[in-house]
């Protein structure tokens, strides 16, 4: 799909705005501890929110704003803001 410049410079704008968080080792294991917790409740959640909730645990986040309500409002202490 072809993009205008318009859209190229917002999306540009958008990334030099944003800190990219590269993966770790230390964020996979909050994700599997996140993993276990709710596979103990028989839960299962796709494995890349898995890792998004174990970055954000890791840095103390308590909050996302996401489309994901589904996914992401099963993980506990975690508050999900929806759009």
């Amino acid at each position: 799909m072809k993009r205008s410049k318009k859209e190229l410079g917002q999306f540009t704008s958008f990334l030099e705005r944003i800190k990219i968080i590269p993966t770790t080792s230390f964020f996979s294991m909050e994700a599997a501890t996140i993993g276990g917790e709710l596979k103990n409740k028989g839960v299962t959640i796709d494995p890349e929110d898995l890792l998004i909730a174990g970055m954000m645990r890791s840095f103390g986040f308590e909050k996302i704003v996401t489309r994901n309500k589904k996914h992401f409002s099963k993980i506990k202490g975690l508050k999900v803001i929806s759009y």
